[in-house]
Protein backbone atom coordinates (compact mmCIF):
# COMPACT_ATOMS: atom_id res chain seq x y z
CA UNK A 1 0.00 0.00 0.00
CA UNK A 2 3.01 2.44 0.50
CA UNK A 3 4.01 2.77 -2.82
CA UNK A 4 0.19 3.02 -4.20
CA UNK A 5 0.12 6.08 -1.50
CA UNK A 6 3.42 7.61 -2.37
CA UNK A 7 2.24 7.79 -6.02
CA UNK A 8 -1.37 9.29 -4.93
CA UNK A 9 0.74 11.81 -3.11
CA UNK A 10 2.41 12.66 -5.78
CA UNK A 11 -0.13 13.02 -8.58
CA UNK A 12 -1.76 15.53 -5.91
CA UNK A 13 1.73 17.42 -5.54
CA UNK A 14 1.75 17.63 -9.48
CA UNK A 15 -1.81 18.82 -9.88
CA UNK A 16 -1.43 21.55 -7.57
CA UNK A 17 2.18 22.46 -8.83
CA UNK A 18 1.78 21.61 -12.93
CA UNK A 19 5.63 20.96 -14.00
CA UNK A 20 6.96 22.99 -17.05
CA UNK A 21 5.69 26.66 -15.40
CA UNK A 22 6.96 29.67 -16.10
CA UNK A 23 10.15 30.55 -13.28
CA UNK A 24 9.62 33.97 -11.34
CA UNK A 25 13.13 33.21 -9.88
CA UNK A 26 16.31 33.72 -11.33
CA UNK A 27 17.35 30.04 -11.62
CA UNK A 28 16.63 28.22 -14.93
CA UNK A 29 14.07 25.53 -14.48
CA UNK A 30 15.33 24.45 -18.33
CA UNK A 31 19.02 24.41 -19.46
CA UNK A 32 19.78 23.14 -22.87
CA UNK A 33 23.60 21.79 -22.80
CA UNK A 34 25.55 20.85 -26.43
CA UNK A 35 27.51 22.38 -28.68
CA UNK A 36 27.24 25.39 -31.42
CA UNK A 37 24.14 23.51 -32.68
CA UNK A 38 22.45 24.34 -29.18
CA UNK A 39 24.40 27.52 -28.79
CA UNK A 40 22.81 29.16 -31.64
CA UNK A 41 19.61 28.75 -31.27
CA UNK A 42 17.36 31.81 -29.36
CA UNK A 43 15.88 29.30 -26.61
CA UNK A 44 13.81 32.11 -24.52
CA UNK A 45 12.57 33.63 -28.28
CA UNK A 46 12.13 30.16 -29.60
CA UNK A 47 10.37 28.25 -26.32
CA UNK A 48 8.38 31.81 -25.63
CA UNK A 49 9.86 30.59 -21.74
CA UNK A 50 12.18 33.36 -19.77
CA UNK A 51 13.53 30.42 -17.61
CA UNK A 52 15.78 28.63 -20.48
CA UNK A 53 19.19 28.88 -20.02
CA UNK A 54 21.31 28.08 -23.24
CA UNK A 55 24.32 26.62 -22.22
CA UNK A 56 25.59 25.51 -25.68
CA UNK A 57 29.33 26.16 -26.44
CA UNK A 58 30.63 26.06 -29.77
CA UNK A 59 33.18 23.30 -30.22
CA UNK A 60 32.30 21.42 -27.37
CA UNK A 61 32.73 17.71 -27.34
CA UNK A 62 30.91 15.28 -24.99
CA UNK A 63 34.47 15.76 -22.68
CA UNK A 64 34.08 19.52 -22.92
CA UNK A 65 31.10 19.27 -21.08
CA UNK A 66 31.93 16.81 -18.80
CA UNK A 67 34.16 19.49 -17.67
CA UNK A 68 31.84 21.99 -16.77
CA UNK A 69 28.75 19.71 -15.23
CA UNK A 70 29.53 21.35 -11.95
CA UNK A 71 28.37 24.60 -13.45
CA UNK A 72 24.99 23.24 -14.34
CA UNK A 73 24.40 21.19 -11.54
CA UNK A 74 24.74 24.32 -9.50
CA UNK A 75 21.95 26.26 -10.93
CA UNK A 76 19.54 23.44 -9.92
CA UNK A 77 17.39 23.47 -12.83
CA UNK A 78 14.79 20.97 -13.42
CA UNK A 79 15.41 20.11 -16.31
CA UNK A 80 18.36 19.25 -18.98
CA UNK A 81 17.74 18.83 -23.06
CA UNK A 82 21.26 16.98 -23.68
CA UNK A 83 22.64 17.01 -27.48
CA UNK A 84 25.97 16.46 -28.06
CA UNK A 85 28.90 13.97 -29.78
CA UNK A 86 29.03 15.36 -33.37
CA UNK A 87 32.32 17.10 -32.97
CA UNK A 88 33.73 14.07 -31.15
CA UNK A 89 32.83 11.98 -33.96
CA UNK A 90 34.21 14.60 -36.65
CA UNK A 91 37.75 14.70 -34.69
CA UNK A 92 37.59 10.84 -35.01
CA UNK A 93 36.67 9.99 -31.81
CA UNK A 94 35.79 6.27 -31.10
CA UNK A 95 31.65 6.14 -30.28
CA UNK A 96 32.78 3.58 -26.94
CA UNK A 97 34.85 6.72 -25.71
CA UNK A 98 32.06 9.54 -26.33
CA UNK A 99 29.75 7.15 -25.05
CA UNK A 100 31.69 6.63 -22.08
CA UNK A 101 31.67 10.35 -21.34
CA UNK A 102 28.25 10.67 -22.61
CA UNK A 103 26.98 8.38 -19.43
CA UNK A 104 29.08 10.29 -17.12
CA UNK A 105 26.96 13.51 -17.88
CA UNK A 106 23.78 11.80 -17.89
CA UNK A 107 24.48 10.06 -14.78
CA UNK A 108 26.32 13.38 -13.20
CA UNK A 109 22.70 15.05 -13.77
CA UNK A 110 20.51 12.53 -12.18
CA UNK A 111 22.78 12.18 -9.04
CA UNK A 112 22.98 16.00 -9.41
CA UNK A 113 19.01 15.69 -8.96
CA UNK A 114 18.41 17.15 -12.27
CA UNK A 115 15.94 15.01 -14.78
CA UNK A 116 18.03 15.02 -18.51
CA UNK A 117 15.84 14.80 -21.47
CA UNK A 118 18.60 12.93 -24.02
CA UNK A 119 18.17 14.08 -27.89
CA UNK A 120 19.44 12.23 -30.14
CA UNK A 121 22.46 13.27 -32.20
CA UNK A 122 21.65 15.00 -35.10
CA UNK A 123 22.52 12.96 -39.17
CA UNK A 124 25.27 15.24 -41.32
CA UNK A 125 23.46 15.78 -44.39
CA UNK A 126 24.00 13.90 -47.32
CA UNK A 127 25.83 10.33 -47.52
CA UNK A 128 28.50 11.53 -45.54
CA UNK A 129 30.40 8.48 -43.83
CA UNK A 130 30.40 9.98 -40.41
CA UNK A 131 26.84 9.12 -39.83
CA UNK A 132 27.27 5.49 -39.88
CA UNK A 133 28.84 6.03 -36.44
CA UNK A 134 26.11 9.04 -35.46
CA UNK A 135 23.77 5.81 -35.94
CA UNK A 136 25.89 4.10 -33.67
CA UNK A 137 26.02 7.10 -30.92
CA UNK A 138 22.53 7.43 -31.17
CA UNK A 139 22.03 3.63 -30.75
CA UNK A 140 24.05 3.23 -27.44
CA UNK A 141 22.17 6.69 -26.22
CA UNK A 142 18.87 5.30 -26.78
CA UNK A 143 19.57 2.34 -24.74
CA UNK A 144 21.13 4.52 -22.33
CA UNK A 145 17.51 6.18 -21.61
CA UNK A 146 16.54 2.61 -21.33
CA UNK A 147 18.45 2.12 -18.90
CA UNK A 148 18.33 5.26 -16.88
CA UNK A 149 14.62 5.14 -16.92
CA UNK A 150 14.76 8.46 -18.98
CA UNK A 151 13.28 10.57 -21.71
CA UNK A 152 14.96 10.17 -25.28
CA UNK A 153 13.79 12.94 -28.14
CA UNK A 154 14.70 11.60 -31.19
CA UNK A 155 14.39 15.18 -33.31
CA UNK A 156 15.92 12.88 -36.72
CA UNK A 157 12.48 11.53 -36.94
CA UNK A 158 11.55 15.21 -38.14
CA UNK A 159 15.04 16.57 -39.81
CA UNK A 160 16.81 13.82 -40.38
CA UNK A 161 14.00 10.92 -41.37
CA UNK A 162 16.34 8.84 -43.64
CA UNK A 163 19.49 9.58 -41.53
CA UNK A 164 20.64 12.53 -43.43
CA UNK A 165 19.96 15.85 -41.89
CA UNK A 166 17.46 17.36 -44.60
CA UNK A 167 18.47 20.08 -46.89
CA UNK A 168 15.94 22.38 -46.30
CA UNK A 169 17.22 22.78 -42.56
CA UNK A 170 20.84 23.38 -43.08
CA UNK A 171 22.98 25.48 -45.33
CA UNK A 172 26.44 23.71 -44.35
CA UNK A 173 25.48 20.26 -43.88
CA UNK A 174 26.47 20.70 -39.88
CA UNK A 175 24.39 23.45 -38.30
CA UNK A 176 20.34 24.06 -38.50
CA UNK A 177 19.46 27.23 -40.27
CA UNK A 178 16.05 29.04 -39.17
CA UNK A 179 14.03 26.54 -41.20
CA UNK A 180 15.63 23.85 -39.01
CA UNK A 181 15.54 25.24 -35.88
CA UNK A 182 12.27 26.17 -36.16
CA UNK A 183 11.43 22.21 -36.63
CA UNK A 184 13.41 21.98 -32.97
CA UNK A 185 11.24 24.25 -31.56
CA UNK A 186 7.96 21.99 -33.32
CA UNK A 187 9.04 19.26 -31.25
CA UNK A 188 10.17 20.75 -28.07
CA UNK A 189 6.47 22.72 -28.21
CA UNK A 190 4.71 19.13 -28.40
CA UNK A 191 6.72 18.21 -25.51
CA UNK A 192 5.74 20.90 -22.90
CA UNK A 193 2.26 21.17 -24.64
CA UNK A 194 1.68 17.74 -23.84
CA UNK A 195 3.20 18.13 -20.51
CA UNK A 196 1.01 20.69 -19.10
CA UNK A 197 -2.02 18.76 -20.34
CA UNK A 198 -3.42 16.54 -17.19
CA UNK A 199 -2.37 13.08 -19.38
CA UNK A 200 1.10 14.61 -19.76
CA UNK A 201 1.45 15.36 -16.36
CA UNK A 202 0.27 11.48 -15.27
CA UNK A 203 3.06 10.08 -18.09
CA UNK A 204 5.43 12.63 -15.85
CA UNK A 205 4.12 11.34 -12.50
CA UNK A 206 4.35 7.63 -13.40
CA UNK A 207 7.90 8.25 -14.80
CA UNK A 208 9.18 9.44 -11.51
CA UNK A 209 7.21 6.63 -9.56
CA UNK A 210 8.69 3.87 -11.44
CA UNK A 211 12.40 5.45 -11.25
CA UNK A 212 11.50 6.05 -7.39
CA UNK A 213 10.10 1.88 -6.78
CA UNK A 214 12.14 0.55 -9.93
CA UNK A 215 9.07 -1.75 -10.45
CA UNK A 216 8.62 -3.39 -14.04
CA UNK A 217 5.91 -2.75 -16.49
CA UNK A 218 4.77 -1.29 -19.65
CA UNK A 219 2.49 1.43 -20.10
CA UNK A 220 -0.51 0.91 -23.19
CA UNK A 221 0.98 2.32 -26.53
CA UNK A 222 -2.24 4.40 -27.45
CA UNK A 223 -2.16 5.97 -23.69
CA UNK A 224 0.54 8.80 -24.57
CA UNK A 225 0.84 10.77 -27.55
CA UNK A 226 4.56 12.08 -27.28
CA UNK A 227 7.60 12.51 -30.04
CA UNK A 228 9.53 11.08 -27.12
CA UNK A 229 10.66 7.64 -25.74
CA UNK A 230 9.15 6.66 -22.27
CA UNK A 231 11.14 4.45 -20.26
CA UNK A 232 10.45 1.87 -17.73
CA UNK A 233 13.08 -0.47 -16.17
CA UNK A 234 13.05 -2.48 -19.94
CA UNK A 235 10.29 -1.52 -21.31
CA UNK A 236 10.11 0.81 -24.23
CA UNK A 237 6.92 3.28 -25.40
CA UNK A 238 7.45 5.28 -28.41
CA UNK A 239 5.62 7.63 -29.40
CA UNK A 240 3.16 8.20 -32.10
Amino acid sequence: MKPLLSLILVVATFFYFPPFAQSDTPSPRIVMLGDSITAWGNWTSLLSRRDVWNQGVAGDRTGDVLARMEKVVLVRPKYCFVMIGINDILSGQPVDRIFDNYRKIIDGLIKGKIIPIIQSTLYLAGPDPQNKSVDALNTKIEQLAVERKILYLDLNRRLAPNKQLLPAFTNDGLHLNKAGYQAWKAELTKFFADSHSPRGQIFIIVQHWVQLHQYRFILPLKLFRFPFILVSNGATLKGM
